[in-house]
């Protein structure tokens, strides 16, 4: 067993050796931390600046040290560093600067615009060279790359929004110089600033400072009780364009309550407000939603800039146009005004986009100023864009007059040798006019601005003018005025019966005459007049304004008199039509006959149609030989007839269209027209051929007038045909001729005229042209015949024993007429007989007429004694003659 003393000291030498290792690894491990620091660049002195050197050599922004509210002045505590007491700025290395714009003053003194080329130090101070060679030291640089680096011009200037620390400063940044800090300096010009509670604002909390807004509010509809309807509601605008100031913000308001318990008490009540910048014109409908508690919406402007596919969508929308729709209706015969157009919701006018070619088709009006002062001619509804042919419009330019008589453009003709110059002037059209406009909002011009030049204006009652209630002003009608044929009568009958009288009344219906036709008269029940060809409506029912038609037959008694027929009082307005001068007469002579009822035809509208023509039609008959000027209509209107044909039909391919009717004017009719015909080419003389009988008069040939009633069958044939005329009779074997046959009475003919043509047909004559020879032996025996009739008539009745140059004689003729005059059998008479439609051709020059069926000859005569063999027998001293058939 070791000593006692052994064991402690080992027990301390241990103890020790533990101490010492422990103390080696500690300096160790210092030293590695204390090496590790100083490499990473750690100050190992606790007690020197931790701030970092500064270098001279740097670019030096201003910036704010401390957050800047909006509409604040920027004052020099918002720009000092809290710790280290100078001006806040932020460090660039000069290269960055270069290719920056920068303002400032050279080295001369002078005001300097430009761009940083390169950087110079000049004794560690940065110096911008700019292009040109100027030098800028950074003290003199009022900007650079748009950051302002003069402190004074950043102090005292009042941001436009809230400035987080940190940033620099443009010149974006602040309102003008001299605007002052607060809402009234960020009010801009014109608007008004106006605080409000924001718990009475849908949609206000998720707005920013600059977002801008419309203020919508939900107005009740009265109903036609007066009272708000629950139900129905409209939007208005109360505010448009408004610009929020301040977003919504919580102020405490001090509040005060009292209790019996606690007594009176102090609290704080937060209240939620915003303060947003409006229109002048704006306060008063907002504040007054305001009072009325009305709901109010914030709509949200968009703030994204111009993205390039919204140009692109633009550009595909080329082939629309954007046109004015009106919001509320604008009545018959009012000014439009500007706000017909203006839309509650937006205050602005409200547009509607249409394509181009639907715009110009229908005349649509693409700006409201085109219809500013103009007049209405008729209910104009809610939700329709304005055309052209609503408004009225003014009177047309004075017209010359060439444009007015066709008998003067015909005149003119004559005596220049230009056809067309004469056309010109009468195809020549107005000028547009434009619409009337007034002089001051509800004011209107006289009703005589629409009368156009060389017109009279007429007011015809309402009461006497069948569909009056239908027409507006501006419309183009025929006026028409109609009576009856037939008139209802009383006849008195006187009967007797014995010594006693009885008068008895019975209704008869009476008639009189007229020139109509049984189709233009409906079987000679009423006879048609045209008093007025395009005429114009000055004045409808219900002008002038401001009660239209409509409303204006609400206040008059509706019975009234729809046939016309006996006037006896005038109720309502008159309708105002202008007329030509040539029709005012006419229309004043049919308003002073009682029973006459006026009636009109509209105009419609005339467009081509593809694939058709417009061709000219008659509205009534033209004879021959007459020559087309106005006086060819006068019996029914003052103007052709047109109709719509396709091109590709046969039957108006050599048709005149309508627009060329004016180049035959002064030209003679070939043939007779009958109503409803096209005019064709074919259809006159050649030009320069004087109207009459002897216009188509050929060498060596007479035209002569016939009666129907002594050349049978004359007035069967049409106009250009061509016709033999035959004499026929009843040939008697005389009383002393011994004659063995049955029959002592044989036909015998003889052609009288070998061809003649068909000048004119009328009602009871017929004029024929035939050659100088033909009209000789006509004549001779047309008298032949007609003396016949006249002695047969008279009862003076002669036997004709010697005969005619041709050996035929008449004994004792039993005469008898017909109905129509032509003369029957027992009395020679004359005939026509029909040849080929060929051209005339004189009998003394052709023997035959060659036609596509063979040959044709000339109508050989039959003479009866050619077919008998006379002989003389002589007895003694007796003679007599005896007849035999050579058959």
């Amino acid at each position: 067993m070791p000593p006692r003393n052994y064991r402690n000291s080992s027990r301390r030498s241990r103890s020790l050796g533990l101490l010492l290792g422990g103390l080696g690894v500690f300096a160790l491990l210092t030293v590695g931390v204390i090496g590790t620091l100083w490499i990473a660049g750690v100050p190992l002195n606790p007690f020197a600046s931790r701030e970092p050197v500064d270098d001279p050599f740097m670019v030096r922004i201003p910036i704010n040290a401390t957050p800047i509210p909006a509409y604040a002045r920027v004052d020099r505590s918002h720009l000092l560093n809290p710790s280290g007491g100078g001006l806040m700025v932020q460090k660039v290395p000069p290269q960055a600067a270069v290719g920056m714009s920068v303002v400032g003053v050279d080295q001369n003194g002078s005001h300097v615009e430009s761009r940083v080329e390169s950087i110079k130090n000049v004794d560690d101070e940065v110096v911008f060279v700019v292009t040109g060679g100027a030098e800028v030291r950074q003290g003199q640089t009022q900007s650079l790359g748009g950051a302002i680096m003069n402190v004074n011009s950043i102090i005292g200037r009042v941001v436009k929004a809230d400035k987080r620390a940190g940033m620099g400063f443009q010149e974006t940044t602040f309102f003008p110089k001299g605007t002052p800090e607060g809402l009234a300096g960020a009010t801009p010009p014109g608007m008004r600033a106006i605080t409000l509670d924001a718990t009475r604002l849908t949609g206000v909390h998720s707005l920013g400072a600059g977002d801008q807004i419309d203020l919508l509010a939900s107005i009740p509809v009265l109903g036609e009780d007066g009272e708000s309807s629950a139900t129905a509601s409209e939007v208005e605008l109360l505010a448009q364009n408004a610009k929020v100031l301040r977003p919504v913000y919580v102020r405490n308001e001090v509040t005060s309550s009292a209790s019996l318990m606690s007594g009176k008490t102090m609290q704080n009540v937060p209240k939620y407000e915003v303060a947003i910048a409006v229109a002048a014109n704006d306060v008063i409908p907002l504040q007054n939603a305001l009072n009325k508690e009305l709901p109010i919406t914030c709509v949200a402007h968009s703030m994204q800039p111009t993205q390039d596919d919204e140009s692109e969508l633009v550009a595909s929308s080329s082939e629309e146009v954007r046109v004015p729709v009106t919001v509320r209706p604008i009545l018959a015969y009012q000014v439009v005004s500007r706000d017909a157009f203006v839309s509650p919701a937006t205050r602005s006018i409200k547009m509607a986009a249409i394509s181009r070619q639907e715009a110009d088709r229908m005349d649509v009006i693409t700006s409201v100023n085109e219809a500013l002062g103009a007049i209405t001619r008729q209910d104009i509804p809610a939700g329709r864009y304005l055309r052209q042919s609503d408004l009225l419009k003014g009177p047309p330019q004075e017209r010359s007059e060439a444009e007015t008589s066709l008998e003067a453009v015909f005149e003119g003709s004559n005596v220049s040798s230009d056809g067309k110059q004469f056309v010109a002037m009468l195809q020549q059209s107005e000028e547009k006019s434009e619409a009337p406009a007034a002089t001051a909002v509800g004011d209107r011009p006289a009703v005589t601005t629409f009368i156009p030049p060389g017109m009279r204006g007429l007011a015809i009652p309402w009461n006497d003018l069948y569909g009056a209630e239908h027409l507006q002003i501006g419309d183009t009608i025929d006026l028409m005025v109609s009576y009856d044929l037939e008139r209802p009568g009383k006849e008195k009958i006187t009967e007797k019966s014995g010594a006693d009288t009885t008068v008895l009344e019975r209704d008869v219906i009476r008639s009189r005459k007229t020139t109509r036709t049984y189709e233009e008269s409906y079987a000679f029940r009423g006879e048609p007049w045209f008093v007025a060809t395009k005429a114009t409506v000055i004045g409808p029912l219900g002008f002038p304004a401001p009660a239209p038609a409509l409303r204006t037959l609400q206040d008059i008694d509706p019975n009234r008199q729809a046939s016309g027929r006996v006037r006896t009082s005038l109720g309502g307005p008159p309708v105002l039509i202008a007329v030509s001068d040539l029709d005012s007469e006419n229309v004043a002579a049919a308003l002073a006959t009682k029973e006459a009822l006026f009636s009109y035809s509209l105009y419609g509208a005339d467009i081509q149609q593809r694939g058709m023509k417009r061709i000219a039609i008659l509205p009534g008959e033209v004879v021959r030989l007459e020559r087309l000027d106005e006086s060819v209509f006068e019996s029914n209107r003052r103007g052709l007839m047109h109709r719509y044909v396709s091109i590709e039909d046969p039957r108006f391919v050599d048709a005149i269209e309508a627009d060329d009717v004016s180049h035959y004017y002064g030209r003679v009719f070939s043939r007779t027209k009958k109503r409803w015909e096209p005019l064709r080419h074919s259809d006159f003389l050649p030009e320069g051929t004087k109207p009459g009988l002897a216009a188509t008069i050929g060498l060596c040939r007479t035209i002569t007038v016939v009666d129907t009633r002594y050349v049978e069958a004359l007035a069967a044939f049409e106009e250009g045909d061509h016709v033999t005329i035959i004499l026929r009779n009843l040939y008697q074997i005389m009383d002393h001729v011994h004659y063995a046959g049955p029959y002592r009475h044989r036909p015998s003919s003889e052609v009288v005229v070998e061809d003649a043509t068909i000048v004119r047909r009328e009602l009871e004559t017929v004029v024929i042209e035939l050659t100088d020879s033909d009209a000789s032996m006509f004549q001779a025996a047309l008298a032949f015949v007609k003396g016949l009739n006249v002695a047969n008539a008279s009862g003076n009745k002669k036997d004709d024993k010697s005969g005619s140059d041709q050996g035929s004689g008449v004994s004792d003729p039993r005469e008898r007429r017909s109905k129509s005059g032509n003369i029957q059998d027992g009395i020679p008479s004359l005939v026509a007989v029909g040849r080929p439609r060929l051209s005339p051709l004189s009998s003394l020059e052709v023997s035959s007429i060659e036609t596509a069926s063979g040959v044709v000859t000339k109508i050989p005569p039959v003479d009866p004694e050619s077919a008998l063999h006379f002989m003389d027998v002589i007895v003694g001293s007796k003679r007599s003659v005896w007849a035999f058939d050579r058959e």
